[in-house]
Protein backbone atom coordinates (compact mmCIF):
# COMPACT_ATOMS: atom_id res chain seq x y z
CA UNK A 1 0.00 0.00 0.00
CA UNK A 2 1.22 3.77 -0.79
CA UNK A 3 1.68 5.62 1.91
CA UNK A 4 -0.13 8.49 2.13
CA UNK A 5 1.53 11.94 1.24
CA UNK A 6 1.86 14.31 4.41
CA UNK A 7 1.00 17.98 4.13
CA UNK A 8 -1.00 19.24 1.18
CA UNK A 9 0.03 18.15 -2.12
CA UNK A 10 0.68 20.71 -5.19
CA UNK A 11 0.93 20.26 -8.17
CA UNK A 12 4.66 20.94 -9.31
CA UNK A 13 3.54 21.91 -13.45
CA UNK A 14 -0.12 22.64 -14.04
CA UNK A 15 -0.68 23.09 -17.71
CA UNK A 16 -5.06 22.98 -18.97
CA UNK A 17 -3.76 23.40 -22.47
CA UNK A 18 -6.58 25.27 -23.64
CA UNK A 19 -7.40 28.81 -25.53
CA UNK A 20 -7.39 30.88 -22.46
CA UNK A 21 -4.69 29.87 -20.31
CA UNK A 22 -2.67 29.05 -23.98
CA UNK A 23 0.85 27.09 -23.17
CA UNK A 24 1.05 28.83 -19.87
CA UNK A 25 2.17 26.77 -15.98
CA UNK A 26 -0.91 27.50 -13.73
CA UNK A 27 1.09 25.87 -10.87
CA UNK A 28 2.57 27.88 -8.02
CA UNK A 29 6.32 27.07 -9.37
CA UNK A 30 5.84 29.64 -12.34
CA UNK A 31 7.25 26.88 -15.29
CA UNK A 32 7.93 28.40 -18.39
CA UNK A 33 5.25 27.65 -20.93
CA UNK A 34 4.84 24.61 -22.80
CA UNK A 35 6.44 24.44 -26.30
CA UNK A 36 3.42 23.76 -28.32
CA UNK A 37 4.49 23.22 -32.32
CA UNK A 38 3.27 24.08 -35.35
CA UNK A 39 0.17 22.61 -36.60
CA UNK A 40 -1.64 21.94 -33.42
CA UNK A 41 -5.14 23.49 -33.09
CA UNK A 42 -7.23 24.19 -29.92
CA UNK A 43 -10.26 22.03 -30.04
CA UNK A 44 -13.37 20.85 -27.59
CA UNK A 45 -12.17 19.52 -25.00
CA UNK A 46 -13.27 17.27 -22.16
CA UNK A 47 -15.49 19.80 -20.12
CA UNK A 48 -17.04 20.38 -22.99
CA UNK A 49 -15.85 23.79 -23.51
CA UNK A 50 -15.20 24.93 -27.22
CA UNK A 51 -10.82 25.51 -27.22
CA UNK A 52 -10.62 23.29 -23.98
CA UNK A 53 -7.43 20.91 -25.19
CA UNK A 54 -4.76 20.76 -27.76
CA UNK A 55 -5.30 18.81 -30.83
CA UNK A 56 -2.42 16.71 -31.73
CA UNK A 57 -2.38 16.12 -36.01
CA UNK A 58 -3.38 12.81 -37.64
CA UNK A 59 -0.55 12.82 -40.16
CA UNK A 60 1.97 13.53 -38.43
CA UNK A 61 3.92 13.07 -34.93
CA UNK A 62 4.34 15.89 -33.28
CA UNK A 63 5.27 16.64 -29.23
CA UNK A 64 4.68 19.32 -26.81
CA UNK A 65 7.35 19.81 -24.89
CA UNK A 66 7.57 21.03 -21.40
CA UNK A 67 10.54 22.91 -19.92
CA UNK A 68 12.70 21.39 -16.72
CA UNK A 69 14.11 24.55 -15.77
CA UNK A 70 16.40 23.71 -12.55
CA UNK A 71 15.24 20.65 -12.21
CA UNK A 72 11.81 21.33 -11.08
CA UNK A 73 10.08 18.26 -12.61
CA UNK A 74 13.53 15.87 -11.67
CA UNK A 75 11.24 13.83 -9.07
CA UNK A 76 13.59 10.55 -9.06
CA UNK A 77 11.71 8.42 -6.94
CA UNK A 78 8.42 9.80 -6.46
CA UNK A 79 5.64 11.14 -9.79
CA UNK A 80 2.37 11.05 -10.40
CA UNK A 81 1.19 13.00 -13.65
CA UNK A 82 -2.62 13.28 -14.91
CA UNK A 83 -4.37 13.84 -17.72
CA UNK A 84 -7.48 13.73 -20.26
CA UNK A 85 -7.00 12.02 -23.54
CA UNK A 86 -9.00 11.75 -26.45
CA UNK A 87 -7.29 9.23 -29.33
CA UNK A 88 -8.40 9.67 -32.98
CA UNK A 89 -6.61 6.62 -34.18
CA UNK A 90 -2.93 6.69 -34.84
CA UNK A 91 -0.18 4.70 -32.46
CA UNK A 92 2.36 6.32 -30.33
CA UNK A 93 3.62 7.94 -26.56
CA UNK A 94 1.07 10.01 -25.01
CA UNK A 95 3.56 11.32 -22.02
CA UNK A 96 7.15 10.78 -21.63
CA UNK A 97 9.06 11.74 -18.12
CA UNK A 98 10.64 8.75 -16.24
CA UNK A 99 7.42 6.66 -17.40
CA UNK A 100 6.17 6.65 -20.68
CA UNK A 101 2.36 5.82 -21.23
CA UNK A 102 2.01 4.60 -25.17
CA UNK A 103 -1.21 3.14 -26.89
CA UNK A 104 -0.62 0.76 -29.65
CA UNK A 105 -2.25 0.21 -32.43
CA UNK A 106 -5.55 -1.42 -31.04
CA UNK A 107 -5.94 0.65 -28.10
CA UNK A 108 -4.40 -0.76 -25.67
CA UNK A 109 -1.84 0.90 -23.05
CA UNK A 110 2.19 -0.22 -23.11
CA UNK A 111 4.05 1.55 -20.22
CA UNK A 112 7.90 1.83 -20.12
CA UNK A 113 9.16 2.89 -16.64
CA UNK A 114 12.60 4.34 -17.76
CA UNK A 115 15.69 4.24 -14.97
CA UNK A 116 18.70 6.80 -15.20
CA UNK A 117 20.91 3.91 -15.70
CA UNK A 118 19.88 0.02 -16.76
CA UNK A 119 16.98 -1.66 -18.31
CA UNK A 120 13.46 -0.24 -18.73
CA UNK A 121 10.96 -1.88 -17.13
CA UNK A 122 7.63 -2.55 -19.82
CA UNK A 123 4.48 -3.03 -18.63
CA UNK A 124 1.38 -4.26 -21.34
CA UNK A 125 -2.11 -3.13 -20.23
CA UNK A 126 -5.41 -5.10 -21.48
CA UNK A 127 -7.01 -2.26 -21.00
CA UNK A 128 -8.19 -0.31 -24.10
CA UNK A 129 -8.19 3.65 -24.93
CA UNK A 130 -11.43 4.21 -26.77
CA UNK A 131 -11.72 5.92 -29.90
CA UNK A 132 -13.07 9.24 -30.09
CA UNK A 133 -13.90 9.50 -26.37
CA UNK A 134 -12.52 11.24 -23.56
CA UNK A 135 -10.18 9.58 -21.14
CA UNK A 136 -9.02 10.19 -17.69
CA UNK A 137 -5.50 9.11 -17.50
CA UNK A 138 -3.33 8.92 -14.62
CA UNK A 139 -0.02 6.89 -13.12
CA UNK A 140 1.88 6.71 -10.24
CA UNK A 141 5.29 5.53 -9.06
CA UNK A 142 6.80 5.47 -5.63
CA UNK A 143 10.42 3.91 -4.93
CA UNK A 144 10.30 2.80 -0.83
CA UNK A 145 13.74 1.54 0.45
CA UNK A 146 14.01 -1.69 -2.54
CA UNK A 147 10.23 -1.42 -3.36
CA UNK A 148 9.00 0.09 -6.51
CA UNK A 149 4.96 0.30 -6.48
CA UNK A 150 3.36 1.37 -9.98
CA UNK A 151 -0.53 1.93 -10.08
CA UNK A 152 -2.68 2.98 -13.67
CA UNK A 153 -5.60 4.83 -13.23
CA UNK A 154 -8.37 5.17 -15.96
CA UNK A 155 -11.40 7.12 -14.96
CA UNK A 156 -10.62 7.33 -11.55
CA UNK A 157 -10.35 3.61 -11.33
CA UNK A 158 -7.55 1.93 -10.61
CA UNK A 159 -6.61 -1.06 -13.18
CA UNK A 160 -3.21 -1.76 -12.77
CA UNK A 161 -1.19 -2.10 -9.36
CA UNK A 162 2.90 -3.49 -10.02
CA UNK A 163 5.17 -4.29 -6.89
CA UNK A 164 9.02 -4.59 -7.55
CA UNK A 165 11.12 -5.08 -5.79
CA UNK A 166 15.33 -5.09 -5.63
CA UNK A 167 14.70 -2.02 -6.85
CA UNK A 168 16.83 0.88 -4.67
CA UNK A 169 18.87 1.53 -7.41
CA UNK A 170 15.98 2.42 -10.55
CA UNK A 171 15.77 6.24 -10.41
CA UNK A 172 13.51 7.31 -12.89
CA UNK A 173 15.00 9.32 -15.14
CA UNK A 174 13.08 12.55 -15.11
CA UNK A 175 16.14 14.88 -15.72
CA UNK A 176 14.98 15.96 -18.96
CA UNK A 177 11.83 17.90 -20.23
CA UNK A 178 8.16 15.96 -20.16
CA UNK A 179 7.32 15.07 -23.80
CA UNK A 180 3.69 14.85 -24.59
CA UNK A 181 2.42 13.30 -28.03
CA UNK A 182 3.48 11.10 -30.71
CA UNK A 183 -0.24 9.54 -30.96
CA UNK A 184 -2.79 11.37 -33.05
CA UNK A 185 -5.69 13.32 -30.56
CA UNK A 186 -6.13 15.89 -28.22
CA UNK A 187 -4.92 16.46 -24.84
CA UNK A 188 -5.98 18.44 -21.52
CA UNK A 189 -5.54 19.23 -17.55
CA UNK A 190 -1.89 18.08 -17.82
CA UNK A 191 -0.53 17.70 -13.59
CA UNK A 192 2.59 16.50 -12.59
CA UNK A 193 3.49 15.65 -8.92
CA UNK A 194 6.26 15.27 -6.69
CA UNK A 195 4.36 12.32 -4.68
CA UNK A 196 2.61 8.66 -5.67
CA UNK A 197 -1.10 10.16 -5.05
CA UNK A 198 -3.94 7.85 -3.86
CA UNK A 199 -6.58 6.79 -6.11
CA UNK A 200 -9.05 9.26 -4.36
CA UNK A 201 -6.80 11.83 -4.48
CA UNK A 202 -6.49 11.32 -8.12
CA UNK A 203 -9.91 11.22 -8.44
CA UNK A 204 -10.78 14.86 -6.84
CA UNK A 205 -8.08 15.95 -9.33
CA UNK A 206 -10.12 14.84 -12.42
CA UNK A 207 -12.01 17.93 -12.86
CA UNK A 208 -9.39 20.30 -11.35
CA UNK A 209 -9.02 22.45 -15.04
CA UNK A 210 -12.54 22.50 -16.15
CA UNK A 211 -14.08 25.88 -16.71
CA UNK A 212 -17.40 26.79 -15.59
CA UNK A 213 -18.08 29.19 -18.26
CA UNK A 214 -16.72 29.38 -21.90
Amino acid sequence: TLCPFAGPIRAIAAYPMNGITGPRDNSLFGNPPARIPKGTKFAPGPDKRPSGSVELPIRRKVYIRIPNRKGTLDTKTALSYLLWVYRTGRKGSIVSHGITTYVRRNGRLLIRLEPRRGRPIFIRVLRKLPLRRWSYIAVSYELRGAVGVFELYLNSGRVLRRVFKGMSRFILNTRGSPLVGGFSGRVACLRFYRAALTGRQLARRKKKCFRKCS
